[in-house]
């Protein structure tokens, strides 16, 4: 008989520990996954890192074409400090944009002297959202890493605009010290969707 308890109180000590273990094993999150902690507390001002006159970005779609974002030139206006960046999307459009940065984000406008609208905010508080950007809203989901073309970047902020911020593109994904590493336009008479070749950061290049 004490046999018998003497088998069954080790067989109900195993199950037990084998439940803990079961328990306690944490689950492998895939880069591609959204985060599973729906608060989160990140400055986010290094996603688009614009602040360089030698800074620049070149991207490619499926059909060949390209677009080059570059950082081209600074002006400082009551210790505001602006810097223009070219977006050039062959055969489509090249266009002077302003971008400037506070302690609010950063802030982009079409002309120096014109109206600036929220691109960036300073922070954000959780992984999923939205922020007033120029009047519509942009959703923004946060992503510890993600995938993009086969390259897996970290801290990683994907934008969907109500109404496209700039140029057409109505979503737009940047990577932490890297800047926008997808451009897609869902808007045109078919998708298009640029991804990032390399670019050119503090006089660092990198090739994706």
């Amino acid at each position: 008989m004490k046999t018998v308890l003497y088998t069954l109180t080790l067989i109900y000590v195993w199950l037990m520990c084998l439940c803990t273990v079961m328990m306690d094993e944490p689950e492998t999150a895939k880069p591609n996954d959204p985060p599973s902690n729906p608060r989160v507390a990140r400055k986010i001002g290094g996603l688009f890192p614009f602040e360089d006159n030698s800074n620049a970005w070149y991207y490619t779609e499926s059909g060949g074409n390209t677009v080059r974002i570059l950082v081209t030139d600074t002006i400082s206006d009551d210790g505001v400090i602006y810097y223009r960046v070219s977006f050039r999307e062959n055969r489509v459009d090249t266009t002077d944009d302003w971008f400037q940065r506070s302690t609010m984000g950063i802030y982009f406008g079409q002309s120096l002297a014109g109206k600036y609208n929220l691109f960036l905010p300073a922070k954000i508080d959780s992984v999923s959202g939205s922020f007033v950007s120029g009047g519509p809203m942009a959703d923004y989901t946060y992503y510890d890493s993600l995938l993009v073309n086969g390259t897996l970047f970290h801290n990683v902020l994907r934008l969907r605009y109500d109404a496209p911020l700039i140029h057409g593109f109505d979503v737009l994904t940047l990577a932490d010290s890297v800047g926008i590493v997808e451009l897609i336009d869902h808007h045109g008479r078919w998708p298009i969707s640029y991804e990032i070749d390399s670019c050119s950061i503090s006089g660092i290049i990198r090739k994706f």
